[in-house]
Order: C-alpha cells, then sequence, then structure tokens
C-alpha cells in the first residue's frame, strides 16, 4: 500500500480580489474555495487503497496563516516564508512534513498530489485518474509523474502543454511563451501527481532563472523528461480546472456551482419552476417529492424532508423542516428552528431557535424566537413571542392544541398550558394553565354622537 501526501498551495495573496479576506476563504455556496478542495483530498485519502499514514496539508504565507488556520483549524499548516513560486511551495511543505514526521518508514513509497486551494471543482474521478497515472508509470526506474492538463478556446494566461498524444514532452509558463506557442489550445491546470521517490531530486535541480523570478513546479518534467521518464497527461473538462482569481471570476463560479447543484436536485426528484432563482449551500439536504418555488435561498444546515412545499421569497438557514411542511411565501426560517411535519408557516413570519411540532400553523405576520410550540397549535397573525429583556432571551412554551388570537404579545419566559386559548390582543406575562382562557384587554368605551358632539363642543370652548 502507497502513502499519498497531499498537498493544496493556498500562498496567494489574491491581490486581484482587494478584498482583507484570504482569496481561498471567499465563498462558492457558502464554503470556503478551500473547502471544497479539502473535501476532495479527503474523499482521496480515506479510500482503503493507501496506506493509513496519508497527510493532507494547506501551503499558505505568513500573512494568511491564522485566518485560513482558524477557519480550518485541525488540517496541519505548511509555511512558505516567501513568495518564491510552486515549485518553492512543494518544496517547503515537504521539508515541514519531514520534520514533522517519521519518514524513515516507507518514505518513498507513495505519490504527493498538488491541488490549488483556489481551483475548487477538480472532481475525485479526475484526481484519481491522475494519481493512478503516475502509480502505472512508477515501474519506470526513472520514476513517475502526471500532469492535468484542459483544452479551451480561450487560452488567456494558462501556461501551454505540448504533447504527443498522451504523453508530455514539455510545460511552457505563460510568460515564457513566443507567439506561435500563445497559439496552443492545451493548457497546464498546474495539478500534478508526483512519485516521492523522485520529487526531492527533481525539485533540486529546477532554477528560478525566468520571467518571474520564481521556482515553477512545471520545470518538473523537464527535469523528469531529461531522465527518460515519460510524463503521462490526464485532461479534465475546462470547468473542473476553473480557477478564481478575482470577484468576477468568483460569481462565475458560484454561478458554475448552483447550477450543478440544480440539476443534481432535479434528477432526484426535486421539483423547481425557476431554479435558475433558487440558491443553495454546500450542505443543502433535499428530500424528494419537495416543490421549490421562484425566489427562494438556502444558507447552511438546511434540511428538508419529503413532501415540504417552500414557496416564494423565503429566507432559510440552520432549519430543519418535516415532511409535508408548508413555508411561505416571505417567511424567514434562522439557525436552530426545528419544523415538524405538516407545519404552516405564511407570509411574513420568522422563525429563530424554536421548535414547532407536528400540525402547527403561523399563517402570518408573526415572530417566534426561543419557542416550544406544541402539536396543533394556532398562531393568529401579529403574534410576538418576546424573547429579549434586554439583558438575556428567554424560552416560551405552548402545550399542544393551543389557539393565540391575533396581535398578542408573549413575554418570555412564560408557559402556556394545552388547549389554553389566548384572547387577541392580549399581552400574557404569567402562565396559563390547560384548558384556560387568558385575556388581557383594557374595558371597552363606546361614546355615542351625542357624547362625541359635546365633547367636541367642550373642547371648542376651552
Amino acid at each position: 500500500m502507497q502513502n499519498l501526501l497531499i498537498f493544496i498551495l493556498a500562498a496567494g495573496k489574491g491581490s486581484r480580489m482587494k478584498r482583507a479576506m484570504p482569496k481561498v476563504l471567499h465563498p462558492i455556496g457558502n464554503l470556503p474555495m478551500l473547502g471544497h478542495v479539502l473535501k476532495l483530498a479527503d474523499g482521496l485519502v480515506t479510500q482503503p487503497t493507501y496506506a493509513q499514514n496519508n497527510h493532507i496539508g494547506l501551503v499558505v504565507s505568513p500573512d494568511n496563516c491564522d485566518a485560513i488556520q482558524a477557519r480550518f483549524p485541525d488540517i496541519p499548516i505548511h509555511i512558505q516564508h516567501q513568495q518564491s513560486g510552486t515549485g518553492d511551495a512543494v518544496k517547503a511543505a515537504l521539508a515541514d512534513y519531514a520534520t514533522n514526521h517519521n519518514t524513515q518508514n516507507n518514505a518513498d513509497n507513495g505519490i504527493v498530489l498538488v491541488l490549488y486551494g483556489d481551483t475548487p471543482f477538480i472532481s475525485q474521478k479526475t484526481a484519481q485518474s491522475l494519481i493512478t497515472a503516475a502509480q502505472q508509470s512508477a515501474s519506470q526506474e526513472s520514476g513517475a509523474l502526471a500532469v492535468l492538463g484542459f483544452n479551451t478556446a480561450n487560452p488567456a494566461n494558462y501556461g501551454r502543454i505540448v504533447a504527443d498524444g498522451d504523453i508530455i514532452s514539455k510545460i511552457i509558463e505563460a510568460k515564457e511563451l513566443t507567439p506561435a506557442q500563445r497559439k496552443i489550445t492545451l493548457c497546464n491546470a498546474g495539478v500534478m501527481a508526483i512519485n516521492l521517490a523522485h520529487i526531492h531530486q527533481w525539485l533540486d535541480g529546477i532554477s528560478n532563472q525566468n520571467a518571474s523570478g520564481e521556482y515553477y513546479l512545471t520545470d518538473l518534467v523537464a527535469a523528469a523528461t531529461e531522465t527518460g521518464a515519460q510524463i503521462p497527461l490526464i485532461i479534465a473538462d475546462e470547468a473542473q480546472v476553473m480557477g478564481v482569481n478575482s470577484l468576477a471570476e468568483l460569481a462565475i463560479a458560484e454561478q458554475y456551482w448552483q447550477q450543478q447543484k440544480r440539476e443534481n436536485l432535479m434528477a432526484q426528484g426535486v421539483m423547481m419552476q425557476a431554479p435558475e432563482t433558487v440558491f443553495f449551500s454546500h450542505d443543502t439536504d433535499i428530500a424528494t417529492d419537495v416543490r421549490l418555488d421562484p425566489h427562494l435561498y438556502f444558507g447552511e444546515k438546511v434540511s428538508i424532508a419529503s413532501g415540504a412545499h417552500i414557496k416564494s421569497f423565503c429566507h432559510i438557514e440552520g432549519a430543519a423542516i418535516g415532511e409535508n411542511a408548508s413555508i411561505g411565501p416571505f417567511a424567514r426560517l434562522r439557525p436552530k428552528t426545528q419544523l415538524d411535519d405538516n407545519v404552516k408557516i405564511g407570509n411574513f413570519v420568522e422563525v429563530k431557535n424554536s421548535h414547532l411540532k407536528n400540525g402547527v400553523k403561523a399563517g402570518h405576520l408573526s415572530y417566534l424566537g426561543d419557542a416550544e410550540i406544541g402539536a396543533d397549535s394556532n398562531i393568529g397573525a401579529g403574534t410576538i413571542t418576546c424573547n429579549y429583556d434586554g439583558f438575556a432571551k428567554h424560552k416560551t412554551i405552548l402545550g399542544e392544541n393551543v389557539f393565540v388570537g391575533s396581535n398578542s404579545a408573549l413575554i418570555a419566559p412564560v408557559t402556556i398550558g394545552d388547549n389554553a386559548l389566548i384572547g387577541a390582543g392580549s399581552v400574557i406575562a404569567k402562565n396559563v394553565e390547560n384548558d384556560a382562557l387568558a385575556l388581557t384587554r383594557a374595558p371597552q368605551k363606546n361614546i355615542g354622537k351625542q357624547g362625541m358632539n359635546s365633547k367636541s363642543n367642550k373642547q371648542t370652548k376651552d
């Protein structure tokens, strides 16, 4: 069994983003780009074909180290102290890995896979094909190295690959291209799988005598071919190797990711009338036979059970929605919301950190925060759980089959028993027992026409 070391290069400053946040932490589907790459890496190292001492490491700069480590605290960090190119980044990572791990046993038995934190869409199938190509060519005495490439009608500033069939002869960085070479449409994605037995020798052999004054990882191809190695080329779809270097490219990547998510969900039986208007997060979990109307936004940690209907203009995050629930239109579900089966949330209702049990209805114009509402209870329009006293949050508990009349305020902490009825316009600050009617209204006073005239005359004389 071989070792698999995966180094994700994430030291770039991302100056074209023009933002303080490190480039690789910018989100796609509410997950940092780097998080998408880490998902790929984790899927690779957990395969049973590899040894137990596999490794995933992030190569970062001193400037972005703290921010990246704060977001991904469990992933080992390798610092590239000088921004001297991709070859230098891998060399720094290998040196740091050797310092912190026992590399004496089977140190050269394995593959180094180099990924990029700003290239979030490479599939596990593509990455595995690259690794397999490197492993298969490892039988050569001169070693193994496999490169990922792609064809494009707009090569722009990508490095070019010169190949004979699926064997690479050389890679030329964009800054080194001649006018004739710029016409080549086979481009380098930057991703490589490299035999551990030879990587140190090849890295030591590259120089920074080039237009950028950097150590190019692509120069390993020349170093390997000089030893007689044949370098296999794996071709990926252009979309898979999409890189993100600006906010405009980030928006394009988001659009691509959302479209893939929509297509996957519809293939699983999720109905969308206007899928281009529905936006998901990386962890959105929707069961089959769910209906999604136009203009919806799903933040992180949302799950929706079968038969639910989400109507237009809803904003949902951190919520679990039960079977056959009906949400919206114009509803907002905030984190730690749990809606059981057959719950109905209508227009302009906001729910936060609350559990609404089977059959609860809140049809319109209500705020339900820090509440537990029993089965089959009905919440009238304009109802508010007054959960915050200026210092702390408090809980409102409603039993089963409670009816809350319109325009009521429930001042927490308060408990309302089963089958209780709250009269419309009430302010409830004390617990209500089971089967009780609670009212807090000022006495109504009607003044007739004659009384109104007398009052008006008095005010005139005054």
